[in-house]
């Protein structure tokens, strides 16, 4: 189950991890307005943050796909939770709090499958990307690192920033003028109420209705509805639903047993 665009750096350079399973830990949240599934509407839209660490003792930084704060059996949050703690959707009867996530108390480990992937504009450019998450292992311990010199890019281009305590940015890099983008985003404290990151509402999933894809009749009419041509079609005749009646049978007699 691929889970988008992870791109991970280290002192603002790229340094890929190697496939495989790694520990994490979650130490952000990102909120951020991006848009609606195959629409150009916009949606706020939020992403975890994980950090690892490799064997040189380097860190890295992930990211989930872009998803909505809502939960539910058929959400992205329910998938990467249910995943994460390994608990079905009963335990989010009253909804979920996704702040919850970033706790300097009691960090939230899990375990990430990670591969490299190349980049569509650019095949020469490779990055790392979740494919799935994995509850921590017996006895995981690794712990948050406090860092700062974490990629800028985590920071920018967001409206709300919710970061574990110990962990600041590297400012932007300088580059050519071009479009505007969003300032930093002010850090939210644990402490502090969130409009963005708020309560997630337990929401039933609600399948979509089939509806299935119209004639080319239904088409030709529609089409006439829409430039006001469309002339209703003339009912059928009704169709008598008892049998035919049938020609009776008239046996005639040859006249012997007539009386007269």
């Amino acid at each position: 189950m691929s889970m988008f665009q992870a791109v991970v750096s280290e002192a603002g350079e790229f340094n890929l991890l190697e496939d495989g399973i790694a520990s994490a830990i979650i130490c952000g949240l990102r909120g951020f307005e991006g848009t609606k599934y195959q629409s150009d509407e916009p949606q706020d839209k939020i992403q975890i943050v994980f950090q690892v660490q490799d064997d040189e003792g380097n860190l890295h930084y992930l990211t989930s796909k872009p998803i909505v704060n809502k939960i539910n059996e058929k959400s992205n949050l329910f998938k990467i939770v249910s995943s994460i703690f390994g608990c079905d959707i009963t335990a989010f009867k009253d909804g979920f709090d996704c702040r919850k996530l970033v706790n300097p108390e009691q960090p939230t480990r899990c375990q990430l499958v990670i591969k490299t992937v190349s980049s569509k504009k650019d095949p020469n450019k490779q990055f790392n990307e979740i494919d799935s998450y994995l509850k921590p292992k017996k006895n995981q311990n690794n712990e948050f690192i406090p860092d700062d010199k974490a990629p800028a890019w985590l920071n920018q281009n967001v409206k709300e920033t919710l970061w574990m305590p110990g962990l600041s940015f590297l400012p932007p890099r300088e580059t050519a003028p071009a479009k505007a983008t969003m300032p930093p985003a002010p850090a939210t404290t644990l402490g502090d109420s969130s409009a963005f990151f708020n309560q997630a509402p337990a929401m039933p999933g609600q399948p979509s209705p089939y509806v299935p894809p119209m004639t080319k009749q239904q088409q030709q009419a529609y089409l006439a509805q829409q430039n006001g041509t469309y002339v209703p079609q003339a009912a059928p005749a009704p169709q008598p639903t008892w049998p035919a009646p049938q020609a009776p049978q008239v046996s005639v007699d040859p006249g012997e047993g007539l009386p007269f």
